[in-house]
């Protein structure tokens, strides 16, 4: 029997900490400007107003990921055992100090990004609002 992925939810990075529990095993979109990619172990992360996720780039195949640029990325969301807790003199920047001591860390699976250098992250986060308050009432 072929399994049918449901849509993704739009949320915002500071939602999938907020709500980790929520969120775990679903599918999510989400927004941010590339901040590293490690090509050895396929893991990037991905930044918005200061707070960083990771992502697996594993399944990713044909994208150019460019440092610095806008990606919008789909996939399933998981907490993974947090490395983080034993890593000692590593680059820590970026990373909140309760994220290293909680035993998982939020990771997206990646299953698609596209590129979306020139968005209007302010507008774009407006008409996030407005399409979750239109979709609120319409319930």
């Amino acid at each position: 029997m072929q399994s049918i992925i449901g849509h993704s939810e739009i949320v915002q990075i500071h939602e999938l900490f907020e709500r980790s529990q929520f969120f775990e095993g679903k599918s999510v979109r989400v927004t941010g400007r590339l901040k590293k990619l490690d090509a050895l172990t396929g893991e990037a992360t991905i930044s918005q107003h200061s707070l960083e996720l990771a992502i697996d780039t594993s399944y990713l195949r044909g994208v150019s990921l460019l440092q610095g640029s806008m990606f919008q990325i789909i996939g399933d969301f998981r907490l993974i055992v947090n490395e983080l807790r034993a890593k000692e003199g590593g680059d820590l920047s970026g990373v909140r100090s309760d994220d290293l001591n909680s035993p998982r860390r939020p990771l997206i699976q990646a299953r698609i990004a596209r590129n979306v250098d020139g968005i209007d992250m302010q507008l774009y986060e407006q008409a996030l609002g407005l399409r979750r308050t239109y979709l609120a009432n319409r319930n």
